[in-house]
C-alpha cells in the first residue's frame, strides 16, 4: 500500500515519471502477495493517471483490468471510480458510442446485488454517480434514449 500513497503524491505534484515507478511497485508487490483489491485499486490508480495526462490508449487496459477486478471482487465503490474514470476518458475523446457502452443496456447500480443490508450505501452511491456523469455527457451529445431522469438534479432541485 505504501507504493501506491506514494505514487498518489508523485501524481499530484506532476511528477508522473516517479508515480509509474512507484505505482509498478505497488502493483508487483499486490500480484504477489495475491492483494486483489489493492491490484484493481493500483490499476484504477494507474488507469485514471493516464486519463489525467490525456494517453487514453495506455487507460485502456489498466482501467478494464480494474472494471473487472472490482466487479469480480464485488467492490462496488472501486467499481463506480473505475467506470467513472472510463466515462471520463469517453467524453475527452467525444465517443458517445463509448459512453453509452459504460452506461450499458441497464444501470450497474441497480444490478448490483449486496450480500446484506450492512454493505455501506457510499458503494451504491459511487455507482450512481459515475452513471449520472455518463448520462449527463450523453445527454449534453444528444442522445436522445437517455431520459430527463437518468440525469441527476441540480443544485436547486431541477433537472438538468
Amino acid at each position: 500500500r505504501a507504493h501506491n500513497y506514494v505514487a498518489v503524491v508523485y501524481e499530484e505534484l506532476g511528477d508522473f515519471d516517479s508515480a509509474f515507478a512507484s505505482y509498478a511497485h505497488a502493483l508487483a508487490a499486490a500480484r504477489a502477495a495475491g492483494q486483489r483489491e489493492l491490484e484493481g485499486r493500483i490499476l484504477g490508480n494507474i488507469g485514471e493517471a493516464y486519463v489525467n495526462l490525456g494517453r487514453f490508449d495506455d487507460a485502456r487496459e489498466p482501467l478494464e483490468q480494474a472494471r473487472v477486478l472490482t466487479e469480480e471482487l464485488e467492490e462496488w465503490a472501486l467499481l463506480g471510480w473505475v467506470i467513472w474514470a472510463q466515462g471520463r476518458m469517453a467524453q475527452s475523446l467525444g465517443d458517445v458510442e463509448g459512453a453509452q457502452r459504460e452506461r450499458g443496456d441497464d444501470d450497474a447500480a441497480e444490478r448490483m446485488q449486496f450480500p446484506s443490508p450492512a454493505v455501506p450505501c457510499v458503494s451504491w452511491c459511487a455507482c450512481r454517480v459515475a452513471h449520472w456523469s455518463l448520462r449527463f455527457f450523453l445527454r449534453q451529445y444528444g442522445d436522445s434514449s437517455v431520459p430527463n431522469s437518468a440525469v441527476p438534479p441540480t443544485r436547486s432541485g431541477s433537472e438538468v
